[in-house]
């Protein structure tokens, strides 16, 4: 949107003001004040209809159990990179990598889905590496081309 304004600089900043103010209207929610456990919840609804409903109740209890309680009530915007890649160091000292792995994915979904709300201006889960699991069941596998 664009408007030639003409007059003193006192009034084209009290229009931008206003300009600025209107823009702001349509978030139902303020954006600096949603959290990590309301960005999730509102993943979650928009993304419900889409998968299975076991694998809905696993994107809906990994973060109950394992994000909400240490991330939960983080703001988004106050939400950096150090602080879940922190999270994920923690974890793994009660879970499996494969588990970090899974709740990675999940919350980098989920915060994507913030992203296209305009909650965030960046995904802090892109610029952290998530432990990676072992593979199962590969012990002592030979490669055919390895030979």
């Amino acid at each position: 949107m664009f408007e030639t304004f003409t007059g003193t600089k006192k009034a084209a900043d009290a229009r931008l003001a206003e300009l600025i103010a209107s823009t702001n209207d349509c978030y139902v929610i303020r954006p600096e004040k949603v959290t990590v456990q309301e960005a999730l919840a509102q993943w979650l609804q928009d993304h419900a209809q889409r998968v299975r409903p076991r694998t809905l109740q696993g994107y809906e209890g990994k973060p109950r159990y394992h994000v909400y309680p240490t991330l939960g009530r983080t703001a988004l915007r106050d939400l950096q990179p150090s602080h879940v890649q922190a999270f994920y160091r923690d974890l793994l000292t009660t879970v499996s990598a494969r588990t970090v792995l899974h709740i990675h994915r999940i919350l980098q979904e989920g915060l994507d889905h913030a992203l296209k709300l305009s909650y965030i201006s960046r995904n802090p889960c892109k610029a952290v590496t998530p432990p990676r699991p072992e593979r199962k069941g590969n012990a002592g596998h030979v490669s055919p081309r390895g030979q």
